[in-house]
């Protein structure tokens, strides 16, 4: 079976996997999209900010639109310029996001975030500001360093743990950490 037969059969599988792909990638930036406008929307003027993203991502569709009408007649005759075209667009692409999500400075706190205050506070005991957090939040899907588990029951604890707790408690403190290898338990106070 040569590739120009297999390529009828390819076809509808390829475009079923790209249609998923794409469905994946849309939910993903959206849940991106709303934190990043949220967190830009200091002055609680979310619809202005939604607005003027939605104008400037219709401009830059048009403009990206414009930019392959006058590129795809150009390269229509070089079919070897598509792939390393394709490429080196794609890397652009991402590495504009990269440094785009790099940019970014969230006051809040995600796995990634507070990996960092912890790992930071463990070894120099020293609690990270805002930028330097961000800074060195991992981008990967699974952050290095500590696992972290909130709310973890007594009977996982060692008695000098519940010790440490118990002081914790008596002392009015709203935080205790029970640090072990490559783990922190974090204890939080309500009352």
């Amino acid at each position: 079976l040569s590739l120009h037969d297999a390529l009828p059969i390819l076809t509808l599988p390829v475009l079923c996997l790209a249609s998923l792909a794409r469905s994946i990638v849309g939910v993903a930036g959206g849940a991106t999209k709303a934190a990043v406008a949220q967190h830009q929307a200091k002055n609680q003027n979310m619809a202005d900010l939604s607005a003027k993203d939605g104008s400037q991502e219709t401009m830059v569709n048009l403009l990206a639109l414009l930019v392959n009408l006058t590129i795809l007649p150009v390269i229509a005759d070089h079919k070897d310029f598509v792939m390393p075209l394709f490429l080196l667009l794609t890397a652009l692409h991402i590495f504009a996001n990269y440094k785009a999500v790099r940019s970014l400075e969230f006051g809040s706190l995600n796995l990634g975030r507070l990996s960092a205050i912890l790992e930071e506070y463990t070894v120099n005991k020293q609690i990270l500001g805002i930028k330097e957090a961000n800074r060195r939040e991992s981008l990967a899907f699974h952050p290095s360093g500590y696992q972290i588990r909130l709310g973890v029951s007594l009977s996982d604890l060692s008695s000098d743990e519940v010790c440490g707790l118990g002081t914790a408690i008596n002392n009015n403190r709203p935080t205790h950490l029970v640090i072990r290898p490559g783990c922190v338990l974090v204890f939080v106070s309500i009352g």
